[in-house]
């Protein structure tokens, strides 16, 4: 199963839009991401089991390890995040529920900066913004804002790439989970039903379980998905209204505190994998699998970036290193063992290569001068 390519900016995505007499806020250039929370895989995999699907064989589709989805803070590949999307729809194509019955499980808290922003929003206006303007992560749709002034209809509209085929399953679950997300949130904003006006689905059939959430107001299009309310509610103050508590965390969502993001470069995006707490040992294979491709991929494209792998994991271990001499109180041998170094007098001499210093004789002056101005070979890279 090919993997969606959502790496590029978006402001042409889109082209299926419905024009609107008012006028539309023209879609932010996407940010893509080189990995992201857990936390939606997880969702998926609870839905799955609650409705009685083993999760297993959607987790191997996407070249995601189990046991990091034990880990509360464990992170995978934004590539294995749609992977795995792509699995679990395929394998729900006809349970349409469970879509909707997912994307209710995105609640506030699972965005972060960007959820505490949006359940303090002062208006209906400033929460809307915040999924056109701020990619929302787990998904690969593009939320746009609309303004109909000859029928005074206001809210947001949901578009995915024009390369996904509208009869995909992908397509209809996307659709399907982010309409219900969207439908869920504005009813935790109003503290209770909130008063749609109306919901356009670009589907076959309105699904029965959105029916029930949204109402009667759901209708079939042949364009993008839109969540629409009359426009007089835009400027209603909000049950949880904060201005304050929604700039902080509006301009923290904003530059991605919480999240990393993904360069365009190959090699950058290799390194912050392998710069995670524990990851400097990874080998070209784990990596690759971060990426959902193949080694032999992955190597072939960091040779025509004219990029060492080797080379990208050598400074990540010994950054590693540092931190762990600094901030730990763990035997050189340990250490060693930890950045998969065979032999502690390997990892000595690399380091020492690096640093101009033993790992014992850098974690003696470190601690001595903790507070004091870094070492100067605390900034060095290897080989200079």
């Amino acid at each position: 199963m090919g993997v969606l390519d959502v790496h590029r900016p978006a402001e042409n995505r889109g082209g299926n839009a419905r024009a609107a007499t008012g006028k539309a806020s023209h879609p932010p250039e996407r940010r893509a991401w080189a990995e992201v929370p857990s936390l939606s895989v997880r969702i998926m995999c609870e839905v799955s089991k609650d409705h009685g699907l083993d999760p297993e064989p959607l987790l191997r589709a996407a070249h995601i390890r189990a046991d990091l989805l034990a880990r509360g803070d464990g992170r995978i590949g934004w590539r294995q995040e749609l992977a795995f999307q792509q699995a679990f729809a395929a394998a729900t194509e006809h349970r349409s529920d469970i879509w909707v019955e997912t994307g209710t499980r995105y609640l506030f808290p699972a965005f972060d900066s960007l959820g505490s922003a949006m359940i303090v929003a002062p208006t209906l206006r400033h929460w809307r913004e915040l999924p056109a303007t701020v990619d929302m992560y787990y998904s690969a749709v593009t939320f746009r804002t609309f303004d109909e002034l000859d029928t005074g209809s206001s809210g947001i509209e949901i578009s995915l790439p024009p390369d996904v085929p509208p009869s995909s399953p992908f397509y209809r679950f996307s659709i399907c989970r982010d309409v219900a997300a969207m439908a869920a949130m504005l009813n935790d904003l109003w503290n209770g039903p909130f008063p749609l006006d109306r919901v356009e689905l670009p589907m076959a059939s309105v699904p029965p379980a959105l029916t029930k959430l949204v109402g009667r107001k759901a209708v079939l299009s042949r364009n993008a998905a839109r969540i629409g309310w009359r426009s007089e509610l835009l400027d209603v103050p909000l049950p949880r209204s904060n201005r304050l508590l929604y700039d902080v965390y509006a301009g923290r969502a904003g530059r991605a505190d919480d999240w990393v993001r993904a360069s365009f470069q190959l090699d950058q995006q290799v390194a912050a994998i392998l710069s995670r707490p524990g990851s400097s040992g990874m080998t070209l294979t784990d990596v690759a699998r971060e990426f959902a491709v193949s080694k032999r991929t992955l190597q072939r494209r960091l040779d025509e970036c004219d990029v060492s792998f080797r080379e990208l994991r050598e400074v990540a271990r010994l950054r590693e290193a540092c931190r762990l001499l600094t901030d730990t109180d763990l035997p050189v041998s340990e250490i060693a063992a930890q950045l998969a170094y065979v032999e502690v007098a390997s990892f000595s001499t690399a380091f020492r290569r690096w640093s101009g210093a033993t790992p014992s004789h850098y974690r003696q002056h470190h601690s001595r001068l903790r507070d004091s101005d870094p070492l100067p070979w605390t900034s060095a890279e290897p080989g200079r």
